[in-house]
């Protein structure tokens, strides 16, 4: 019987009670790399010390090792694989999920070497390059019979689709924030049954599953063939610089807890989460009417306009409204706040989206969520790397922002009341602001009520409070055909 192992090793991965080791010593570059100018690069660039999970990475990366890499968002993944792939002179493939990804991912391998391609939406420079990045739907386009190693990060959310990929390689690289080994090594070996390989000493495919079989350690997945197949696991639990709060508010308030949340942190650079295109429309169109200085990005933009709204956020700041586009990947230096505005569905997609606050420096998480989606928070605090702080209306600030939140508890309050009938007006007077509130609103639904899953209670919620969060007094007439 074959078997695809995945294994701690001691030196690589000192694992107590599911929390790894932190280490005490610092690695320079240097110890691992010979090349001056790449050393060079990288002290113009401020990276002096290797981060934990390059220097754990780097050797079995660098000699060819099937290696899984599980590390915190911010915590220098991409170089964890891209320096020793780079200085391993082999030829190779990464994969990513997104337009976006690649180019960044590309734009810091140009800056080590030369041999460096990109098959990414419109852009096809150089595919006869030693590693060439690529986007999963451009990976039909490759030729792979020379390519020795395939990288695959963000692997969870990129083995969920088809993997178009009829290589045979040597090696693989899965990296990622979230990855459960067990089941991101069977969704490999599945794909490889099909037309990629995993070339073994016989250079045989691997046929099909046959049984998995799971230890503390170790999880094997037996195929037909009699070949053993090992990767490495490297697990880094690094330090938690997103600090992570909550603000427990019904929906009939919710807009107007948003609207002074953003006036109260004017100077904030900022990241606003939504679930769907139409509510990022939405809220963009009403906030620029509120003179608010926001930017929106979002997939149905094209690529040039994109890389425009990016550019403009990595320079300026300000407040930038997307969808789950912008959960993964994307380095956005000195981000102040995440803010998740409409709550993601999955402990995945939450873990990403806080993870673009704190990269290079600490930075804060605030998740709003109503009565209905409290039982996300215990799944939230089951994961030990997050330290919760379970206190009713607490914001990033703790300052006025507390006495603004009871106050909106009260009826009788003149400026909330104030504000919401203005919203009321704008959108009810302006045809297309109207369209839009309804659009999201219905988008809103529609998503909800397919993602529920176990953490939110969609009977309790009120539809006519959902409506109010888009701007409307009452539950327009939707049309869901």
């Amino acid at each position: 019987m074959a078997k695809a192992v995945v294994l701690d090793e001691t030196e690589h991965v000192a694992v107590i009670d599911g929390f790894d080791i932190q280490p005490t010593k610092e690695i320079k570059f240097d110890v691992f790399i010979r090349d001056i100018n790449i050393i060079a690069r990288l002290e113009k660039d401020g990276m002096l010390v290797m981060k934990e999970v390059q220097y754990k990475a780097y050797d079995k990366v660098f000699n060819g090792f099937n290696v899984m890499i599980q590390s915190n968002t911010g915590s220098g993944k991409t170089l964890a694989y891209l320096l020793p792939l780079i200085m391993s002179e082999r030829r190779g493939l990464i994969i990513v999920p997104t337009y976006e990804l690649a180019t960044q991912t590309y734009d810091i391998a140009k800056a080590f070497t030369s041999r460096i391609g990109i098959n990414a939406g419109q852009l096809c420079i150089d595919l006869r390059a030693d590693i060439v990045i690529c986007t999963l739907g451009k990976c039909r386009e490759m030729y792979m019979d020379d390519r020795v190693f395939c990288c695959i990060d963000e692997a969870d959310r990129i083995l969920e689709n088809e993997v178009f990929l009829n290589g045979c390689f040597e090696q693989f690289v899965l990296v990622s924030a979230t990855m459960d080994s067990k089941s991101i090594l069977k969704r490999l070996i599945r794909k490889c049954s099909k037309s990629m390989k995993i070339r073994t000493k016989t250079k045989n495919n691997i046929d099909r599953i046959i049984d998995i079989d799971s230890s503390t350690d170790t999880k094997r997945i037996l195929t037909k063939n009699n070949e053993e197949i090992i990767f490495y696991r490297i697990n880094i639990i690094g330090e938690q610089i997103v600090k992570e709060f909550y603000i427990n508010v019904e929906y009939s308030y919710k807009l107007f807890i948003f609207i002074e949340f953003l006036r109260k942190n004017r100077s904030k650079k900022m990241i606003v989460f939504f679930n769907t295109i139409n509510s990022v429309v939405f809220y963009y169109n009403l906030l620029k009417r509120m003179n608010f200085s926001v930017i929106a990005i979002f997939g149905r933009l094209n690529q040039r306009k994109r890389k425009e709204i990016m550019e403009k956020y990595e320079t300026v700041g300000g407040v930038l409204l997307c969808t789950d586009l912008m959960s993964r990947g994307f380095d956005f230096k000195s981000v102040d706040l995440v803010v998740h505005f409409e709550p993601s569905f999955t402990l995945n997609n939450y873990v990403h989206r806080k993870g673009r606050a704190g990269r290079n420096r600490r930075g804060k998480s605030i998740l709003f969520l109503s009565n209905a989606e409290s039982g996300f928070i215990s799944e939230v605090t089951n994961i030990k790397e997050v330290m919760y702080l379970k206190k009713k209306f607490v914001v990033c600030d703790q300052t006025s922002h507390e006495m603004v939140i009871k106050a909106v508890s009260s009826p009788q309050n003149t400026y909330s009341g104030f504000l919401t009938h203005k919203i009321y007006e704008m959108v009810k007077n302006d045809v297309i602001l109207h369209k839009m509130a309804v659009d999201a609103l219905k988008s809103f639904l529609r998503i909800y009520e397919g993602n529920t899953g176990e953490y939110f209670n969609v009977n309790s919620l009120d539809l006519n409070d959902i409506t109010r969060t888009f701007g409307m007094k009452k539950m327009p007439r939707i049309d869901f055909v």
